[in-house]
């Protein structure tokens, strides 16, 4: 599949008195009816797998002004502002309003989002796997369609593993991105900072850039994910700015023993991240090499790089 995962938030109106939607400039006029909204989302476990958690932050913006709402109630999804926050407000003035909204990890901070840091270590120690998963959502809202939808903009890798070797699953760590330079120095390939450049138009996703005018880069530690695929022994997970990421030392899988350090190379287009996008390598591990299934299932079926949603 080739589509991409989306959450629906759904904006409501309170009180029976809403005639139209504001403008940019009076919908936060006090006086109006208030914008009441309601994240609509699948029941599974974080943002990162669709679900908002109570306390989830989410920027919203209309205009020039942004108000931070959260997770009043994750069941029903509903959305408030904190204390005594005025919230957006309707106004009968006007039919339509342009409305864009983010949340990255469950936080949001009332000023544009121009780009994102990742760290190193994505273990749940560092909080860094779920912490940095950016959403974002444009639309024009009007009585009649007041569903905003977020997509997520950063590219997800999962390594699913076998092992026909002899090690012990907490002596395993899988790496992704470091390689080595024309002169054999070890470096590492993934961007660690980028700027973000919001969607534009009917583009659902924005642009990452200037990879290069940051000067850090990492190598990054993958989070253990509990629920590896049938037939499978550990499963790693890891939120990685897009970018391409083919013919070089893309995965490194470290069985701390004498096996040493294996590499994964992937071919042109096997790790051309894109925004919005799972991408899935099964690998067993044998004594002196790795067994990499990469574009198809056992049935024959495309399953590396799938749509970032369980519904799908």
């Amino acid at each position: 599949m080739n589509s991409r995962f989306f959450i629906h938030i759904t904006l409501l109106f309170a009180a029976v008195t809403l005639l139209a939607c504001s403008s940019e400039d009076d919908v936060s006029a006090l006086g109006g009816q208030p914008l009441v909204l309601y994240a609509d989302m699948p029941m599974t476990r974080s943002t990162v797998d669709n679900q908002w958690s109570v306390g989830d932050e989410v920027a919203v913006k209309i205009g020039d002004e942004i108000k931070i709402y959260y997770i009043k109630d994750a069941e029903t999804g509903e959305l408030t502002t904190f204390g005594n926050s005025d919230p957006f407000r309707w106004s009968p003035d006007f039919d339509s309003v342009e409305v864009t909204a983010w949340s990255l990890g469950g936080f949001a901070e009332a000023e544009p989002l121009t780009g994102i840091t990742i760290p190193k270590d994505q273990s749940p120690e560092n909080v860094g796997y779920t912490r940095h998963d950016l959403l974002y959502a444009k639309g024009t809202l009007t009585p009649s369609n007041t569903h905003l939808t977020f997509y997520h903009q950063m590219a997800r890798v999962i390594v699913q593993l076998k092992f026909e070797a002899t090690v012990e699953l907490d002596d395993i760590f899988v790496y992704l991105g470091s390689d080595y330079d024309e002169e054999g120095n070890s470096i590492d390939i993934v961007p660690l900072t980028a700027d973000f450049s919001a969607p534009t138009g009917n583009a659902n996703y924005g642009t990452w850039n200037n990879f290069t005018n940051y000067p850090e880069y990492g190598g990054i530690t993958m989070f253990h994910d509990a629920t590896p695929e049938d037939g499978y022994d550990a499963a790693f997970s890891a939120l990685l700015i897009p970018k391409d990421y083919s013919r070089t030392r893309f995965i490194g899988i470290d069985a701390i023993s004498d096996m040493g350090l294996f590499y994964f190379i992937p071919s042109d287009g096997e790790a051309n991240l894109q925004s919005g996008r799972t991408y899935t390598y099964r690998i067993t591990v044998y004594n002196d090499f790795l067994d990499v299934t990469v574009g198809t299932d056992d049935d024959g079926t495309n399953n590396s790089v799938t749509p970032w949603s369980p519904n799908n």
